[in-house]
């Protein structure tokens, strides 16, 4: 709790007060919180990407099984290391 000086008529008032007790010139400012989702761009285009990798995946399975499970494979770790990564570090 700090003390601050009244604009309207210099008076030490709290920082926690409504208004100044002298004049009612209103001190405290009603601060709303806004919640930021402060998740990282780099998650979230792992995510994508690892998507698309695995739709590809699935498309490539009519011409080669190996590369088309392969692909779908890495197309699924890499969506959930974003997942876990954006989970990890999200404030």
């Amino acid at each position: 709790m700090a003390l601050i000086k009244c604009p309207e008529c210099q008076l030490e008032v709290s920082d926690k007060a409504a208004a100044c007790p002298k004049c009612g010139y209103p001190i405290a400012v009603d601060k709303k919180v806004q919640t930021i989702e402060q998740t990282g761009k780099k998650y979230k285009g792992m995510t994508l990407i690892g998507f698309f990798v695995a739709v590809l995946g699935l498309f490539s399975l009519n011409f080669s099984i190996d590369l088309g499970l392969s692909l779908i494979l890495v197309g699924v770790v890499m969506m959930f290391a974003g997942k876990i990564g954006g989970w990890w570090h999200h404030s």
